[in-house]
């Protein structure tokens, strides 16, 4: 399939960012899953987990309504004064939470970007005020400024500095389902036949999950066995 002589401006944007990075390849869902073969786009949909957790990053474009509008810092993003004041010698400085301006984003609304931003392993959010980057060691603000190499101990031991996603006991049993099955029930999708097909990602992690925790699930019903009745079915 060959690229449109132009394209949005969010994912010509990300083509730049992609680029200016360093990485060669870049994977957009709207491209690269078939739109006219339901066939290979059913395929496609099932391997999503896969998709996600073996990306390099995950570009997300926190601002925007629809594919036209751009990444926010690519494009000139509004002006934010981060606030600060000096007592003696030791000057304070408000961060710039980004747990508040990805809840609020258009993206945290739809449906398909739910198991994009859990089932990823980097994450660039390029939202309204900063750029946020989280993996599963740490997470870094645009908005505060401190040495690469203390960010590990920070994450760690040191204060939350506004950790967006959950990176511990995601898929670990049933309770965990149930929360990140009520968290995607706040998603909207422009198509309501799309509900099973946006959550597939996360149902193929729970069946690869540790065997004292694993869950299958049967058109989109979890199934949970003991240890024991695992062991004996096989």
């Amino acid at each position: 399939m060959s690229l449109p002589e132009f394209l949005p401006a969010t994912i010509a944007d990300a083509i730049y960012v992609t680029m200016r990075l360093g990485y060669n390849y870049l994977w957009v869902d709207w491209y690269c899953i078939s739109q006219k073969d339901q066939h290979a786009k059913h395929m496609q949909i099932q391997c999503m987990n896969l998709v996600h957790k073996h990306a390099v990053l995950t570009i997300v474009a926190a601002t925007g309504e629809d594919a036209t509008t751009g990444l926010s810092g690519v494009r000139p993003r509004q002006k934010n004064v981060q606030h600060s004041i000096k007592l003696g010698k030791v000057q304070l400085v408000g961060t710039m939470d980004p747990i508040k301006d990805i809840s609020e984003s258009p993206w945290n609304s739809r449906g398909w970007t739910f198991q994009e931003g859990l089932l990823s392993n980097r994450r660039l959010i390029l939202g309204p005020r900063q750029v946020y980057f989280q993996c599963q060691a740490i997470h870094c603000l645009e908005s505060i400024k401190h040495p690469l190499e203390s960010v590990p101990v920070y994450a760690e031991w040191g204060p939350n500095f506004g950790k967006v996603f959950p990176t511990e006991e995601i898929y670990d049993g049933l309770d965990a389902f149930y929360q990140r099955l009520s968290d995607y029930l706040t998603r909207s999708l422009s198509y309501e036949s799309d509900t099973l097909n946006a959550f597939n990602g996360c149902l193929k992690e729970f069946e690869t999950g540790p065997e004292s925790t694993r869950l299958f699930s049967f058109i989109g019903l979890p199934i949970s066995f003991e240890q024991g009745e695992m062991n004996r079915a096989k």
